[in-house]
């Protein structure tokens, strides 16, 4: 009784840190986590830009995965992190994608959308997320996690996603500091762990297309 008193109340400050607008986590990237390339040839299907924020490379394995999945179908695709898009002008359809962090997409992927939020409102956008509250895959949570990205749209009314795609996250413990360990164990998880559905999030990424 006295841990779960103890993971609740913890759990109930960091949503009054957020909340209050503040952060307590490092939102930065490892380097080694960011994945960028192109594939298609010129001449074939549309145009696609795969845009991810990432922090330990979950995110962006789901990226690189979606990307695949669409060149695959003869698409062209880049697949960038988002700090590093300097345009969006020449895409056809631009996916956005962020890990989920303070309830939230991560704050430069909504830096990208708030970049370049005129030209998105105007053509396909899909939005992804991967999380940890997906560890169990069940139909409760799906809807559970819809929250994380409920900031986005509200912000961005005019940006109406065609899909939003939710999906299990991984957790290396080799890669977290001690306050995502400390947070991650608050849920449960006590080592490295990978959720990733590679089949649903491929035949989210035809669906998608």
């Amino acid at each position: 009784m006295q841990r779960n008193m103890t993971k609740l109340g913890s759990i109930f400050i960091l949503l009054l840190v957020s909340v209050a607008g503040c952060s307590i986590f490092d939102h930065s990237v490892d380097p080694d986590a960011i994945i960028e390339k192109d594939c298609g040839e010129f001449h074939t299907g549309t145009k696609v830009l795969v845009a991810y924020a990432t922090r330990h490379s979950s995110t962006a394995g789901i990226a690189e995965h979606i990307s695949d999945v669409l060149c695959g179908l003869n698409h062209r695709v880049d697949l960038r992190y988002v700090e590093n898009v300097s345009s969006i002008e020449g895409y056809d359809a631009v996916i956005v994608g962020s890990a989920i962090y303070e309830f939230n997409f991560l704050p430069v992927a909504t830096d990208f959308i708030e970049r370049f939020k005129l030209p998105l409102a105007s053509m396909p956008v899909a939005y992804f997320f991967g999380c940890a509250g997906l560890k169990e895959d069940t139909e409760e949570n799906q809807e559970g996690v819809l929250v994380f990205i409920n900031p986005v749209l509200t912000e961005y009314p005019d940006i109406v996603p065609v899909d939003i795609g939710r999906f299990g996250g991984g957790v290396d413990f080799s890669r977290l500091d001690a306050l995502e360990k400390m947070i991650i164990n608050f849920i449960g998880v006590t080592e490295t762990e990978d959720w990733r559905d590679w089949e649903k999030i491929g035949a989210w990424a035809e669906k998608a297309s």
